[in-house]
């Protein structure tokens, strides 16, 4: 199911450019290799339309936004970026209430060793 295009009393509206500003914030964090689209389905769907892609997703809930972040990292500290990751994104956003889903997709070694 998709989420409702038309603004709905209640809701926190989502920003012009705040997914770009997100990935940037995320790229920033020691460790992330690589952003990958958060709705992989879109991805499909938007190369036929030839739209960009989002990497991060933002959609408005009734208590805030609710934030999914895809990341590669390396193998030997993914759950710390991923915790680094959802902390940018609630530093970014507040103080507005937010829900961040952080997704590893991709585990390289570091090569440090």
């Amino acid at each position: 199911m998709t989420e409702a295009l038309v603004p709905q009393p209640g809701r926190t509206q989502v920003p012009a450019g705040l997914a770009a500003q997100l990935q940037e914030a995320v790229l920033a964090v020691d460790g992330v290799s690589a952003t990958y689209p958060a709705r992989p389905l879109r991805q499909v769907m938007a190369a036929v339309a030839k739209e960009p892609v989002p990497h991060i997703d933002v959609v408005p809930s009734d208590d805030g936004l609710r934030v999914t972040a895809r990341i590669g990292v390396a193998a030997d500290n993914g759950p710390d970026v991923a915790r680094s990751v959802a902390g940018a994104i609630r530093s970014h956003l507040a103080p507005q209430p937010v829900q961040v889903h952080v997704v590893i997709v991709t585990m390289a070694p570091s090569g440090n060793g």
